[in-house]
């Protein structure tokens, strides 16, 4: 499962290749300035307590991949926004997961 916004961020419910019964959050920021570039962060879900404390640790890691962007390679983004949209596309993403259970 996928969220996705302005082509900036995505967060992605991802399962383990080798172990199906184990997933993780995967968080995408993609660079406004170099189109090739994909900065990604994976979080397991069995490393947060609860679905709040998984929602803060997106947004940390988005903000962290943003700023690390803007360092480094002089891009674009408001690295306090792409965490806030990752944190909301994260929200989202789960909010489906459970409608579905």
């Amino acid at each position: 499962m996928t969220e996705q916004t302005d082509n900036v961020a995505e967060v992605r419910l991802m399962r383990k290749k080798n172990q199906p019964d184990e997933y993780y959050v995967n968080v995408r920021v993609r660079s406004r300035v170099r189109k090739n570039l994909l900065s990604q962060h994976n979080i397991p879900l069995d490393s947060v307590g609860t679905k709040t404390e998984m929602a803060k640790a997106v947004e940390i890691g988005a903000g962290a991949l943003a700023e690390h962007q803007c360092e480094n390679f002089g891009d674009t983004h408001d690295p306090e926004e792409v965490a806030k949209m990752c944190r909301s596309l994260y929200e989202e993403l789960w909010r489906r997961v459970e409608l579905q259970s």
